[in-house]
Order: C-alpha cells, then sequence, then structure tokens
C-alpha cells in the first residue's frame, strides 16, 4: 500500500486492455463530465460522481458503500438505513443515465469512459472500445436477438437554430431511455445518407422533426417498419415556448415515447403481436416466446395460454440465460393460478422461484423483480412483495418502463398513496398502459367509498374476457345502487366462471390481501344477486 493508497497509474478494466489510464487523465474526464450539462445544473449528481471517483482512484472501497455516500454526499446522519431508504440507489440511478447520455452524444469521442456498473458504486475507468472491436450479430444469431431499433437523429426544420440541440438531444436521449427496455437493442443512428444506418439491419426506425407554424413549434415522431419502408405508428406535439415548462414538457416526453415504442403495450410489440398468427411457431425463440405471453395476456385465450406456456416453457431450457423468459413464464403461471386455470397448488410457488431465477439473472432488471413482487403477491407474500417493488422502483425512478405495473402491485401491498400515485402517473404519460392499472385504483376507491369514481375505473379496464371485469362493474354498481346493472354484471362473472360462487373468497383474496376490502366486495357482489359459498 502507499501512503494514500492511491493507484499511481491507472485502473483500466473492460476497455482496451492494450492500453492504460492514467489518474491525470481520469480527473481531467472528471473535470469535463461534471462541466457538461447532464451535471452542471444537478449538484447532488455531481458530488456523487466526484466522491465515488477520488474514493475509486484512492482504492478506498469502504468510501463506496451506501451509508459513506449518504453520509458524504448525501448529509445524512448515522440513522440513515439503507435496507428502508433508497435515496443512495435512486441517485446512483440518475448517475448512470446521466453518464450514459454524456457518452452517447457529448463525449462519444473521448478518450476515456468513466463508467459505474449496476451492483456497485465504485467506478471503471477504461478506455472506449473502437467500433471496429465490437462483435456483429451473425446469421445465426438473427433469429435471437430482440427487435432492434434505430433511433435517427431528428431533423430541425424550423427556422429557428436554437432547436438544433433539441433535436439531436432529443433523439439521444430518447435512444437511452430505450435502452432500458430489455426486450429491444437499440441503436442511435448517424446522418440520413451514412451507410451505416443500413448495417444497423434494425427491424424498426423511428425518426423525429420539429417543424414550425407561426410561432407554434411541433415536435413529430414515427415508428417505420424498415422492410417495407411502412409507418405503423405516429404522433405529434405541440412544444411549449422556451423556458422551464419546455425543459419539463421534453423530459415527459421522452419517458412517453420510449414507454409508446417499447414498454408492453406499444407499438413494436403490438405490431410483432399482430404477425404472430401469420407465423408458424416454431416454439425456440425466446422474443417469439414473450411475444405470445403478450398475445395470452391482451386476448385471455385458452389456446392461447396453452400456446405461451408451451413456447415460455421451451424458451427457458432453450435459452437459459434470458431471464425476461423466465420472468414472463413466471407471470403466466401467477396468472394462471390465480384464475383458477392451473389448480395445482404448487404452481405459485414454482412461480415464485422462477421468478427469483429471473432476478438472480438479471438483479438490475426493474420488470423480473417487478413481477417476482407480483408473484409474491399472489403466495401471500405481501411484506416482502412491497419490499421487492420498491427495490424495483428505486432501480430505476425516473422511467415509465414498469411504472404501471409498480403501481399497480404496491396498490395491491396496501401502499395506499404511493400505488395510486404511480399508477395515475403511469396512466397521464403513457396512453399504452397496462390494462390491471385500472384495477388497483378501482380497489383503491372501493377502499375510500368513492363509487363513482370506483365506477369510472371499471367500466374503464375493458378487458372483457377477465372475470374481474365484470365483477368490478357488478359491485360499483351495486354500491351505486343501480342494482339491475349489477345482476347483469353478476351474470356475465358466473358465466366466465361458473365456480365462482363456491370459491368467491379464494378467488378474492388472491388479489385482495385486506379483510375489509373482500367485505366490500362480496357485499357487492351479493347485492347483485350472487350467493358466495361461505
Amino acid at each position: 500500500m502507499g501512503n494514500c493508497g492511491e493507484k499511481p497509474a491507472s485502473q483500466v478494466t473492460d476497455g482496451d486492455p492494450g492500453t492504460t489510464v492514467s489518474r491525470q487523465e481520469v480527473l481531467a474526464q472528471l473535470e469535463r463530465i461534471l462541466a457538461s450539462p447532464d451535471f452542471a445544473s444537478a449538484p447532488k449528481s455531481r458530488r456523487f460522481l466526484q466522491h465515488v471517483v477520488e474514493a475509486g482512484l484512492a482504492d478506498r472501497d469502504e468510501e463506496v458503500s451506501q451509508q459513506a455516500i449518504a453520509s458524504k454526499v448525501l448529509n445524512r446522519g448515522t440513522e440513515f438505513d439503507p435496507v428502508s431508504d433508497p435515496a443512495v440507489r435512486m441517485l446512483a440511478s440518475r448517475v448512470r443515465r446521466a453518464l450514459r447520455s454524456y457518452f452517447l452524444a457529448r463525449g462519444a469521442g473521448d478518450s476515456v469512459e468513466i463508467v459505474l456498473p449496476k451492483g456497485t458504486y465504485r467506478p471503471r475507468f477504461q478506455r472506449p472500445v473502437p467500433p471496429t472491436d465490437r462483435r456483429e450479430p451473425s446469421a445465426e444469431d438473427s433469429s435471437e436477438i430482440w427487435p432492434r431499433i434505430l433511433v435517427m437523429p431528428f431533423r430541425n426544420l424550423t427556422d429557428d437554430a436554437a432547436c438544433d440541440y433539441l433535436a439531436q438531444g432529443l433523439a439521444a436521449e430518447l435512444a437511452i431511455e430505450l435502452s432500458q427496455y430489455r426486450e429491444t437493442e437499440i441503436l442511435l443512428g448517424v446522418g440520413e445518407e451514412d451507410p451505416r444506418n443500413g448495417e444497423a439491419a434494425a427491424g424498426y426506425e423511428v425518426r423525429g422533426t420539429f417543424t414550425q407554424n407561426g410561432k407554434d413549434v411541433r415536435v413529430s415522431v414515427q415508428v417505420l417498419r424498415v422492410a417495407r419502408r411502412q409507418v405503423v405508428w405516429g404522433q405529434s406535439w405541440s412544444m411549449p415556448v422556451p423556458g422551464p415548462e419546455r425543459g419539463s414538457f421534453l423530459g415527459e416526453l421522452v419517458s412517453s415515447l420510449a414507454a409508446m415504442i417499447a414498454g408492453e403495450c406499444g407499438v413494436v410489440a403490438r405490431h410483432m403481436r399482430e404477425r404472430l398468427p401469420q407465423q408458424a411457431s416454431s416454439g425456440h425463440g425466446a422474443y417469439e416466446a414473450v411475444m405470445r405471453y403478450h398475445h395470452f395476456e391482451r386476448s385471455l385465450a385458452p389456446g392461447a395460454f396453452g400456446e405461451a406456456l408451451e413456447s415460455l416453457e421451451q424458451a427457458v431450457q432453450n435459452h437459459p440465460d434470458c431471464a425476461p423468459c423466465w420472468g414472463y413464464l413466471a407471470r403466466l403461471l401467477g396468472f394462471g393460478y390465480a384464475h383458477g386455470v392451473l389448480r395445482e397448488s404448487s404452481t405459485i410457488d414454482r412461480a415464485v422461484e422462477l421468478a427469483r431465477q429471473a432476478v438472480r439473472l438479471s438483479p438490475f432488471d426493474q420488470r423480473v423483480r417487478t413481477i417476482l413482487a407480483y408473484v409474491l403477491v399472489l403466495s401471500d407474500n405481501v411484506e416482502e412483495a412491497r419490499r421487492e417493488a420498491m427495490d424495483a422502483l428505486a432501480l430505476n425512478p425516473d422511467s415509465l418502463l414498469s411504472l404501471d405495473g409498480l403501481g399497480y402491485v404496491l396498490t395491491l401491498t396496501g401502499a395506499w398513496e404511493l400505488g395510486p400515485e404511480l399508477s395515475l402517473q403511469a396512466m397521464r404519460l403513457n396512453p399504452f398502459h397496462l390494462p390491471v392499472v385500472r384495477g388497483g385504483l378501482w380497489l383503491d376507491a372501493l377502499r375510500r367509498g368513492e363509487f363513482m369514481e370506483a365506477c369510472d375505473h371499471a367500466f374503464s379496464f375493458k378487458t372483457p374476457a377477465s372475470f374481474w371485469d365484470p365483477l368490478m362493474k357488478a359491485v360499483a354498481l351495486a354500491h351505486l345502487a343501480r342494482r339491475e346493472e349489477a345482476r347483469r354484471e353478476v351474470g356475465k362473472l358466473v358465466e366466465l366462471r361458473p365456480d365462482f360462487p363456491e370459491r368467491c373468497d379464494w378467488y378474492l383474496r388472491r388479489y385482495v390481501k385486506f379483510d375489509s376490502l373482500v367485505v366490500s366486495i362480496r357485499h357487492g357482489l351479493v347485492l347483485g344477486g350472487l350467493n358466495p359459498a361461505g
């Protein structure tokens, strides 16, 4: 050990192993990063990055613990509990995002990279990997890569040169946000005529323009299917005048666009699902298996359940390292158990173990952690489910990736403020949110005695193949004294699930974990003409 424990020359990891990075180079790079817009207006992120870089250079591992960072960066005292307080994890997530933004745009040509790997707060200092050294996918890989999306630089068609940086920055930020969605492969395009865009072999392309009509500046975005140059989706927004509102608008737009394009109910997934019936099932592709799961979840067709189950069972055998396949298999089994499709009591135990395997494979994947929280709810491990959901949220608190699912799960666990708040935020920013968000909000409205609000959520659920659709409507209508309408919905409920009267409490308690709510739901069903056992 030296006098201060500092590394005299370098600390090089996954970059080019034939070169070294000096301490002086790292410190110079740190100054450039801290002076960039990604960090200049974020004092906590600046302090965090400076602290961990200096601690890493000095080889002081004790200074990059959550407790030390909370004390030195956030001025927290000894009472800080990293288990229950996600402040350090949330700040680290923001710093990772800002670093990705910097090196994707302003720092793309820098000779030194500072990387904060997930799972640690000790940074790596490395040379960037030259593009020629990056492995290109082979023809053999083509059936197994996730859909590849090329984000082209947005074009500024206004007369305002100040919009140039907005157009370039929006595309870069969108590529970064899309990269959070593990079921897609994201590339950032270059100039319009550059041949490297074609070499990307992308299945989908995102294009955007800034146009002007008088004083109104509009942002328009399209998603194209590359093979046919077919526009599969497009939308435009009016941008606020320069000022604080514009910055807030652009930040929300990036999150919304990523969710609308690459989310579970997004443009690419919906387009791929629509093509599934035209394709013969190989049963071996990881992405095909995930798409068959989503196809079932949207249709709830009995035949689609079997196809999704078979495809996912094969996928985890053929692709044992694919965390999404393990996660979606867990979610499918959990759904089948809670809806009476799979009756064996061991089903939910297997679902939990499969979800834990997904998390072991990809511990920083927000979606698989959300799935684990969901199946834990179904297995009556409510407190663990809430902790898991909070950990998932801390991984990426600013992303819409799983905001709808997390809001729903947290509501089921009794987080009556945070759960509905996240659900409403997901609905506001992502028109393609999961329908179950309405189920959680219905439950919360029922808890508060707001039966008209519960009725609105029930009729917005719009999943007629699920017995929860008529159940939610029947309960809300009955509590509003609309008995005849409630009776009709109860009739639909029993038609969909003939054993519901005998197993009413069992079905309810898979999702509803509070006795007072179970009583309220049962009362509404009785008012609607149901005669439940017990």
